[in-house]
């Protein structure tokens, strides 16, 4: 049923058109075809490669993507980069497994199903309703080709049915909530020995030979970091002038051209099936009796939708009753939609042979088709818009062309390419290979700022893509190489840490020494009178307490119940000390206590929960059937 699609649309998969928080499959599109020795596999997953190019879009939109999420607070430095990409990765692979496995194991995807899909992804409709040029227009945008986009939906949907099965037969009991309330709502009676670092700083006799000693042993760390500035031009179609309103005659060329397509609401039928499929193992002649039979049993007058539920073989709309929704033009086979718009309302029509097998089609409810004139505002606005968006695709191209043939003819400045641009050089502030604000928090900006060609030849760099329909071309501005820094700049910082260092292992060595004192059954009093700790009583204690420190309060959750009122013992490092915590005490949570409301929103997470862990044992043992190697010496 989709050869009517086929023969007109290209794209990738839907929700990478609607953009999508999680990593999308848009990932394996046409980059998954072009591999070759400057774009290297950095994964081979089953029969799958992972190029190089692929990870690299897929973290730079991650990177992106947090970036957004946390707005302000985004600091670059806070970002370890090595491990995001390794995360990146690792998404990657766990697509390709699944994807793989969803083949393997024999999961599929009817065409109606893919047809459903697509007339209810919003990116592809007009005022509510899946528009044929408008599923052209968005796929012929993203570059993709038919055949790709529709194999990519297949294989999403086809995981998507995977995961549903595993992640939907998760279940949890009453007893299991009520253990779980146990749990959270438990009370821990907490005493603990503080160390204080604080107590053991003045303790520290860091001499200058110690420092001296640090120095030279750990050199590298007192560098001042590679950094340097960069000049830019930027080219961002946001930012593009407005064409002005054109002649009359421009928009009724636009309006002639796309009239039927655009302003033209198509007659849309509601239409229902039964479909009695043939394949290749089917008895055609057997299937064709079958289809009688049915047509017989609904001249009978037995109900069409309990009969498609019953009788039909297309799973995607068989517990609907044979619903299909609204259908226009143009989207099913041509012998199916022959026969569905030759049909009066509520009226079965005779068996119908289509590609899939034998179809009997009623028409549930019927839309007439309207044409909107040229005159009409809301006409107007759009051909204008269209005419808008056509010469602001055109200028950017035409300028995007420019800003790389002078950016490439000119490798020494960018003031030709500002000027063909009417735009103007612009300066980032000082970036260090970790990033910078702004433009250089950016990692294909950074990965271009450091390359040998802009860095070491002082060329200007190739247009570099940027989210939103912007690039921009980078040069150095000015350098600064990676320097030593003198000793005498860094005493201060390497006496504070050789000072905190100290205190660090006084502390570790008294709370060590304080627990052998308990564990062999002397009291709290006693060890913090044989140590320089301090006694505190936190109390009973909930796991959400915000005092004392959090790294007490976790520790204390971790140890096990008490025995014979003899207290359990832990110790954690708190960042400004070492506490010795002595469980002493446990209560358990009333269950009784929640309301409703908590009980149901506890019993989902934990079915989540259970569903995420059932989920990982099975991937584990899909990584174990398909062979997944990483390159590493690729990444």
């Amino acid at each position: 049923m989709l050869q009517s699609i086929r023969d007109r649309a290209t794209g990738p998969t839907a929700w990478f058109i609607v953009g999508l928080i999680t990593i999308p499959f848009a990932f394996w599109g046409i980059d998954s075809y072009v591999s070759g020795p400057t774009n290297p596999d950095v994964a081979e997953v089953g029969s799958v490669d992972i190029s190089r190019v692929q990870l690299q879009r897929a973290y730079d939109q991650s990177y992106q993507r947090l970036q957004q999420l946390m707005g302000e607070n985004f600091k670059p430095d806070d970002i370890d980069t090595a491990q995001l990409r390794r995360g990146v990765l690792e998404n990657l692979v766990q697509e390709s497994l699944l994807k793989q496995h969803a083949s393997k194991a024999g999961y599929r995807v009817s065409d109606v199903q893919i047809i459903q899909n697509l007339q209810d992804q919003p990116a592809f409709q007009v005022d509510g309703s899946f528009s044929p040029q408008r599923y052209r227009e968005v796929l012929s945008r993203s570059g993709y080709t038919a055949a790709s986009y529709e194999q990519l939906l297949r294989e999403s949907l086809a995981v998507e049915q995977l995961q549903a099965g595993l992640t939907n037969t998760a279940f949890i009991t009453h007893k299991d909530v009520d253990a779980a309330l146990r749990r959270q709502k438990q009370r821990r009676q907490v005493s603990y020995l503080m160390f204080s670092h604080a107590k053991y700083l003045g303790e520290a006799e860091i001499t200058e030979a110690d420092i001296k000693a640090r120095y030279e042993m750990d050199a590298d760390k007192y560098r001042t970091p590679e950094k340097l500035k960069l000049a830019y031009v930027e080219l961002d179609k946001s930012k593009l002038p407005e064409a002005a309103k054109p002649e009359e005659e421009v928009l009724k060329a636009i309006y002639d051209a796309e009239k039927q397509a655009r302003f033209t609401r198509q007659e849309k039928r509601q239409a229902s099936h039964i479909l009695v499929q043939v394949d290749e193992d089917t008895d055609e002649d057997a299937a064709q009796q079958k289809v009688q039979a049915l047509k017989e049993r609904l001249d009978n007058g037995e109900n069409f939708s309990e009969l498609a539920k019953e009788a039909s073989d297309d799973i995607g709309s068989a517990d609907k009753g044979g619903d299909l929704g609204w259908i226009s033009k143009g989207v099913m086979v041509p012998e199916f939609e022959e026969a569905l718009f030759s049909l009066e309302q509520d009226v079965v029509s005779e068996p119908v042979r289509s590609p899939f097998g034998w179809h009997l089609i009623r028409v549930d409810a019927v839309e007439a088709g309207e044409v909107q004139s040229f005159e009409d505002p809301e006409v107007q606005e759009k051909l204008l818009e269209t005419y808008r968006n056509r010469e602001l695709e055109k200028r950017y191209e035409q300028l995007a062309k420019k800003l790389d043939e002078l950016s490439f003819d000119y490798p020494d400045s960018l003031e030709q390419a500002a000027e063909a641009l009417d735009a103007k050089v612009k300066t980032t502030g000082w970036i260090t290979r970790e990033g910078g604000e702004g433009l250089a928090s950016q990692p294909a900006v950074l990965e271009a700022a450091f390359s040998p060609a802009v860095i070491e030849n002082r060329e200007n760099s190739a247009p570099i893509q940027l989210a939103g329909d912007r690039q921009v071309v980078v040069r150095v501005q000015e350098y600064q190489a990676a320097e030593q820094r003198p000793l005498e700049a860094v005493a201060d910082e390497i006496r504070k840490a050789l000072k905190q260092e100290y205190a660090s292992q006084q502390a570790d060595a008294d709370a060590a020494e304080a627990l052998k004192v308990l564990q062999a059954g002397k009291s709290l009093n006693e060890a913090a009178a044989q140590t320089p700790a301090q006694l505190k009583t936190a109390g009973w204690l909930m796991r959400d307490a915000n005092q004392p420190d959090a790294a007490i309060v976790s520790q204390a959750f971790q140890l096990p119940r008490p025995q014979e009122d003899q207290p359990e013992y832990g110790t954690v490092n708190t960042g400004d000390g070492v506490a010795v915590v002595a469980l002493l005490d446990v209560k358990d949570g009333d269950p009784s206590s929640a309301s409703e409301e908590e009980r149901e929103n506890l019993r989902r997470n934990l079915m989540a929960a259970q569903a995420q862990s059932e989920f990982g044992s099975y991937m584990s043992d899909v990584r174990d059937d398909i062979s997944v190697e990483i390159h590493e010496d690729q990444l």
